[in-house]
């Protein structure tokens, strides 16, 4: 049972005693069979506890005992079933007694319980009636609040009741249009949004990329206005993916700018970049695009050149199927032939020098944007910090952007240079590649004030490599004049000078084109040697030339032959070929260490009344010598390897003249001790030694004095020996015991110049000398073409190389008879390699590599092809070797 329930029994219990008589009531009458069920028992149940309460009056402690012993279970307001909990408490044997017993104490608490609730309403009662007080006020209030709704409804009634409805329907409609107003300038304004884009477009195609990002941000800025339409959501998307592509249009814009600056193009997007706010990220931008086009563009140059000129042997090079494009730029760049180089290394400089121009004009602009910015932040208090920072992030850029690109431009220079091999170009391409080089270097100067290190030691590497080359074959050159050199006067004119020569014109400034190498340590200054300054590469040419273009060389041409005619004189007077000559040539003496003379010496004259004499050796001499020193002007970290060239060349034309043309004897015992030096020094160094090691005598820094090689090459018909020899068939079965035709055709010419040589020693005696180095030769080139004919024999057998072993031997029997040189020349060479054939499979590794350096690749080949008793392993292994050794040498 809860407290409401308790509440209202006790309510019930209140109201029964007030209507039940005073008089005492007889228990049975309240004791009957529906005593717990109903209104009536309760009730009677009340009366019949009261009765028995004021029967027996319970001390205040005996009362709270007996409140103690109530159990929990009964204050919980769970909704907890009370009666089930008492029943269970029932004994399993029911007894009258224990149940009037539970009853009474329950009604003992239960009367208690009752009676102290009454307590405490009768002490709360005060309070209940001022709240009761309060709550008729309340109700007044209500009452006077529900009067002045009333009172308000009736003059709402009356006011609808004196205004019209059209009145009232004008405002409405008034206040309708201006919202319909309002809405119709929001749809223009989305109509005019969604526009923007065909706008957009065509601002950027004229290039307004300022106007384009305005417009751009203007147009954000709306959406964000409108942003409560349900339309707009989509087109701030879309205005986003807009901006997005209007940005990649401005990076296209921004790495033409790069590669080919223009000015108005430039100040938009910096404007462009401004609004923005990513001025910083445009200067990122700009230099990953220019080193992006350096590296595009040296590729896509070399490329051009390489498929043009290689196209037609592009498959059998690199293999079918693939392509240049696909090459590295280092492997690329091996491929530029001869041809291309030149052309292709201008273009390459040109488009670098494009690349390095632009980044100039970009830097400038900064300058002459910083400086007007200046001046109009100095009428304000302070200058934006934002802008300020731009600035200086702006300026550190540009500055640290100097040096790393020039390094990339001598990175994809000088990968280029040293990809090909420039030993065998002309003299004239090889200085012009210089010339090149020589300004590159002078445009990093003046672009970064960088040395150009990495070109400077690339060009110089390239030099040496060069000039060995081109030493040896004026070398070579020259001993061939030499050797064919008839010692007859030259017809030239009577005033001619070495400075009419073509390779002398550099002298007399004509050459001004050229400039010079230095190294760097002799660096030239920003000043020239007058004192003034030096002036700016990029100042002294305009947009459209640069310093890489090829200026119309003047024409000049040779008139030193004297051809019978009366012929006028040059117009060079003495005083005008003084005059253009320099200072240090026109001393007889300098001195090496000072440069200066020791004695002065008058000038003098050239005397045109006499015929100068010179022979066609000494014109070569002379051009040589002109050559060397233009190389020494250009190359000057070279220059002391040139100039000791250039003594080679006149140290071994004086040696040649000398044993041409001087006696033996006694005028050989009564030479100077400086002349006998300077020829002992010359032999030394210069000439080689036929008696010498071999070694020594494949040192490419001698020359073979004496040789008459081109005599001994025409005096025998050595391509018919080698024709007959090709059409002896090797690979025969049976040996004859007669030798092959060819032996008897090669014997009979050399017969025939054995008895030449006797009728000419009748008539003009023949030196020693000359005879056995004449007959050197012949023995030498007739043993190098027998063993090109035995190397060209395809197929062979032990008995083809008997027959091989039986021609020689009858060529060398009867050869000895005509000659009297001993030893014969190469003699080893043939007959090793002819009994190379018989070496078993297991000898013949160690033969290949002891003999690589007497036997070319292609010759050793040749004999392994035909010798058919070893395994093809070992052929492939020796194979192996032959091409290992080919590559070392």
């Amino acid at each position: 049972m809860d407290i409401k329930e308790k509440f209202m029994s006790f309510i019930d219990k209140q109201k029964v005693s007030l209507k039940t008589p005073s008089s005492p009531v007889q228990a049975a009458e309240f004791v009957t069979s529906d005593e717990f069920e109903g209104r009536t028992a309760v009730t009677a149940q009340l009366q019949r506890k009261a009765s028995l309460l004021n029967d027996h009056i319970l001390t205040p402690e005996a009362e709270q005992a007996v409140i103690g012993s109530i159990e929990s279970l009964y204050f919980e307001s769970n909704n907890v079933d009370v009666s089930e909990h008492e029943l269970k408490k029932f004994p399993d044997i029911a007894d009258v007694h224990i149940i009037n017993g539970m009853r009474s104490r329950l009604r003992k608490q239960q009367t208690i319980v009752s009676r102290r609730v009454l307590d405490l309403i009768m002490q709360k009662q005060g309070l209940c009636s001022q709240e009761m007080e309060k709550v008729t006020e309340l109700q007044k209030e209500v009452t006077k609040g529900v009067g002045l709704c009333i009172e308000g409804r009736k003059k709402l009634a009356q006011g609808r009741s004196q205004f019209t409805s059209a009145s009232l329907g004008i405002l409405a409609n008034y206040s309708k249009r201006q919202k319909i107003a309002s809405v119709i300038r929001s749809l223009r304004t989305i109509r005019t949004l969604q526009m923007t884009d065909v706008q957009l477009q065509s601002l950027l195609k004229a290039e307004d990329y300022p106007g384009a990002i305005q417009l751009l941000l203007e147009c954000q800025k709306a959406a964000a206005t409108f942003k409560h339409f349900t339309c707009i959501s989509e087109l701030s998307t879309k205005l986003q993916d807009t901006l997005e592509g209007a940005e990649e249009q401005l990076d296209v814009a921004l790495a033409k700018v790069a590669a080919n600056f223009n000015e108005a193009s430039y100040e938009k997007l910096q404007i462009a970049y401004g609004l923005l706010g990513k001025t910083q990220t445009l200067m990122d931008q700009l230099h990953m695009h220019l080193t992006s086009h350096i590296h595009n563009s040296a590729f896509m140059i070399v490329l051009g050149y390489v498929e043009l000129y290689n196209s037609a042997g592009a498959g059998n090079n690199i293999g079918s199927g693939s392509s240049f494009s696909k090459l590295q730029y280092s492997e690329l760049c091996k491929y530029v032939n001869e041809e291309s180089f030149l052309p292709c290394l201008l273009d390459l400089s040109k488009c670098m020098w494009n690349v390095l121009k632009s980044y100039r004009s970009i830097i400038r602009w900064h300058e002459n944007d910083e400086k007007v910015g200046g001046e109009s932040s100095s009428s304000e208090v302070q200058e934006d910090t934002e802008a300020a920072t731009t600035r200086r992030y702006t300026k550190q850029k540009l500055e640290h952007g100097l040096y790393r690109i020039w390094q990339d431009v001598q990175a994809k220079v000088r990968t280029f240079i040293l990809a090909s091999d420039l030993s065998h170009f002309k003299f004239d391409d090889f200085l012009r590649i210089l010339d090149v080089i020589s300004k590159l270097i002078d445009v990093g100067e003046s672009f970064c004030g960088s040395r150009s290190e990495t070109l400077r030691e690339s060009i110089k590497k390239q030099s040496i490599n060069y000039f060995r080359n081109h030493h040896r074959a004026r070398m070579e050159e020259l001993h061939m004049f030499l050797e064919n050199e008839g010692w007859e006067a030259c017809p030239v004119k009577s005033t001619f000078c070495i400075y009419q020569l073509m390779e002398y014109r550099f002298l007399k400034g004509r050459d001004g084109n050229f400039t010079r190498i230095t190294t760097p340590s002799s660096s030239p200054s920003k000043k020239s040697g007058n004192g003034m300054e030096k002036k700016d590469v990029f100042d002294q040419y305009n947009k459209e030339t640069s310093p890489f273009d090829i200026a119309a060389e003047e024409t000049v041409e040779e008139d030193i032959m004297a051809n019978g005619e009366a012929s006028e004189p040059l117009n060079l007077s003495d005083d005008d070929s003084d005059d253009e000559v320099p200072e240090e040539l026109k001393r007889d003496f300098v001195d090496e260490q000072t440069g200066e003379a020791p004695q002065p010496h008058p000038r003098r004259k050239l005397d045109h009344g006499k015929m100068s004499i010179v022979t066609n050796t000494t014109l070569t001499i002379l051009r040589l010598i002109g050559k060397y020193i233009q190389m020494m002007r250009l190359l000057q970290p070279i220059a002391f390897d040139v100039m000791i060239c250039l003594s080679h060349l006149f140290d071994y034309y004086l040696y040649s003249v000398f044993t041409f043309f001087g006696t033996r004897g006694e005028l050989e015992q009564n030479l100077s001790r400086r002349l006998r030096g300077s020829l002992k020094r010359i032999q030394d160094t210069l000439i080689l030694n036929p008696d010498a090691p071999q070694e020594e005598l494949t040192d490419q820094d001698k020359i073979r004095h004496h040789v008459y090689t081109a005599v001994a090459a025409q005096v025998i018909d050595y391509d018919g020996i080698l024709s007959r020899m090709s059409s002896v068939k090797w690979d025969i079965s049976d040996l004859m015991s007669q030798h092959s035709q060819y032996v008897d055709v090669l014997l009979r010419q050399l017969q025939v110049l054995s008895m030449r040589l006797e009728e000419m020693s009748r008539v003009s005696p023949i030196p020693n000398e000359a005879y056995v180095a004449l007959w050197e030769c012949i023995v030498r080139i007739t043993n190098c073409t027998l063993l090109e004919g035995f190397v060209g024999a395809r197929r062979c057998t032990n008995e083809g190389r008997s027959l091989m072993q039986l021609d020689y031997q009858q060529f060398l029997m009867k050869l000895e008879c005509l000659t009297s040189v001993r030893p014969l020349p190469d003699r080893h060479r043939v007959e090793t390699y002819i009994k190379a054939y018989y070496l078993p499979e297991g000898a013949l590794e160690e033969w290949v590599q002891q003999n690589s350096a007497d036997y070319t690749p292609r010759q050793l080949t040749a004999l392994v092809a035909t010798m058919t008793h070893i395994s093809k392993r070992t052929r492939q292994k020796i194979a192996a070797l032959i091409e290992e050794s080919g590559k070392k040498s």
